[in-house]
């Protein structure tokens, strides 16, 4: 009885992730129109990404929740990829990155949100049993 209770908090979450990301793109829309700083806002994107590709395994969350933990080594290539995909396109731009392939895979905001979305749901699959 307690295991559904768990699935559908996490079912619920999921919902908000994706109402949250909605907002969050009419909110990169409207700064791209006022040409402001739209870094915070596609920052904000690409965590909701990763916590959706993360709540995509329901089992795993359940079992973190309760410790089942394990170490295994590509944790560690998947932090390094983490960190690449949760930095926003703009500033792969302003720091000129942008001529490497994978960088301009990223910069392209639906391919960056796919695999940011991956990239958190394979963290998640290396970190748990």
């Amino acid at each position: 009885m307690k295991k559904w209770i768990v699935y559908t908090v996490l079912g619920v979450a999921m919902f908000v992730i994706l109402y949250l990301m909605k907002q969050t793109f009419y909110e990169v829309q409207q700064s791209v129109r006022m040409t402001s700083n739209f870094l915070l806002p596609s920052l904000k994107m690409q965590l909701l990404a990763f916590l959706f590709g993360m709540s995509v395994e329901w089992n795993r969350i359940y079992r973190m929740i309760h410790g089942q933990i394990r170490r295994s080594w590509t944790i560690i290539p998947l932090l390094g990829l983490s960190v690449l995909v949760l930095i926003p396109s703009p500033l792969w731009l302003e720091w000129g990155a942008s001529s490497l392939i994978v960088i301009e895979w990223l910069i392209i905001p639906e391919i960056g949100l796919l695999i940011t979305g991956v990239v958190g749901n394979r963290l998640l699959r290396a970190v748990v049993d």
